[in-house]
């Protein structure tokens, strides 16, 4: 509630700059940052193809190939960004305040200042009627694409990408307490993190699943 809490209030204070600063000097700070994004990616492609800046080490410049590649990758990150500025907000917004409660739990507490645990990450799940927010996603997304309504398809993608984040998170808490509970060594542990991190959409499908089967209960003295 805590991390809630303060997670609504940074959105709300930026919602609030952002509208105070088109107001009063007609300028959208999103479409500012795009163009900037925009413009140092485009000084960037015409460095590699001029010649004046490498691959990493030296050792040989970018071919015309690679350049082409280059360029979609930037132009699909630059979509990807502009596509999700919203739910970008607020998962940073999430990940900031956890963190600074994490560490203050930990340093205030060599003060004299006691904050609550955040839960056991390895036990941690979304309750069962958080599904019903990837499903509201889904619907909107995929009717804004068919119906051709783009306000409504942006509006689902970040929705859905939103709680397909809070699945993974899920499906990687899962993981984090079946390997835990089994004593799997150390370096398989990271290998398969890695896998999970790297295959977005497993450690997702692991979280979805875990709504209706529950893996934990299922485990012998899960809760112990």
């Amino acid at each position: 509630k805590v991390i809630g809490l303060g997670s609504s209030t940074f959105i709300a204070l930026v919602l609030l700059w952002a509208g105070s600063v088109n107001l009063i000097y007609r300028i959208n700070p999103a479409e500012v940052l795009i163009e900037d994004i925009k413009y140092n990616n485009q000084r960037a492609l015409e460095s590699y193809r001029s010649g004046n800046t490498s691959l990493p080490g030296g050792e040989k410049e970018f071919n015309r190939e690679q350049l082409n590649q280059l360029e979609r990758m930037l132009d699909d990150a630059m979509g990807f960004i502009k596509r999700r500025m919203g739910v970008l907000l607020v998962l940073f917004s999430i990940i900031g305040t956890g963190l600074s409660y994490f560490i203050g739990a930990r340093v205030f507490a060599s003060h004299g200042i006691r904050l609550m645990k955040l839960p056991e990450f390895s036990k941690w799940r979304p309750t069962e009627g958080v599904v019903w927010g990837l499903i509201l996603g889904g619907i909107l997304y995929f009717g804004g694409l068919y119906g051709r309504m783009q306000v409504m398809s942006t509006l689902g993608l970040n929705i859905g990408t939103f709680f397909l984040t809070v699945y993974f998170i899920s499906g990687f808490s899962t993981v984090s307490y079946i390997l835990h509970k089994y004593k799997v060594p150390v370096l398989f542990r990271v290998l398969l993190y890695v896998l999970l991190v790297v295959q977005f959409y497993l450690s997702v499908g692991i979280g979805v699943a875990d709504v209706w089967f529950d893996f934990r209960k299922r485990i012998k003295g899960y809760g112990s």
